[in-house]
């Protein structure tokens, strides 16, 4: 799986996706002028569809596409957590870099009320005590995400607006993405034609 996001701002009015030499062209797509940041709840690839379990309140995603790079994370604001997820260390560290830049993880028990225990690098998430991750929060609340009311996932969704200005660097991470994949033509055009 290749995985190419760019970042699109309210600058970025008008823009295209286009894979050259491909059989399908893909819709244009016209910016949305969502500036809300993002609170999902990460799940096993096979069981997003799936919410037994958990509490179904949330937006899920499939935790093998969480973005190894983290440039492409400023639009989450917030992440659900009741396993520990099985990720290459460009994912465990993409989500650490996510985290120690602001964002939020919500800690839940698991299914069986077993606290998460985390290895490697998110080991240093397993410390009770610890609520601040440089920048970023860790919340963990006792209970399991199924036992999670309406009420108190609302209250979790409240997310802040993204700040303006997140766009800085935005050329110049397309530019190293696209040096990333010589072998992917791939063309984005930003403003008119």
């Amino acid at each position: 799986m290749v995985q190419f996001a760019p970042f699109l701002d309210a600058s970025s009015s008008d823009w295209r996706l286009t894979w050259l030499g491909g059989r399908e062209r893909l819709p244009d797509m016209a910016w949305e002028n969502n500036e809300c940041r993002s609170l999902v709840e990460l799940a096993e690839p096979g069981k997003v569809a799936n919410y037994s379990g958990t509490s179904g309140q949330f937006s899920r995603f499939p935790e093998n596409e969480f973005p190894g790079n983290p440039g492409v994370t400023e639009a989450l604001a917030g992440v659900v957590l009741d396993h520990v997820p099985a990720w290459e260390e460009a994912r465990v560290q993409s989500f650490l870099i996510w985290l120690r830049r602001g964002g939020t993880l919500h800690v839940y028990r698991q299914v069986d009320g077993a606290w998460l225990k985390f290895r490697g690098a998110l080991a240093v998430l397993n410390e009770p005590e610890m609520q601040r991750l440089e920048n970023g929060s860790i919340q963990r609340h006792d209970k399991r995400l199924n036992d999670l009311t309406k009420q108190e996932a609302a209250a979790l969704k409240q997310t802040p607006p993204m700040a303006q200005g997140q766009s800085r660097g935005r050329y110049e991470a397309l530019r190293l993405m696209a040096a990333q994949m010589p072998f992917t033509m791939l063309a984005v055009s930003l403003g008119g034609d």
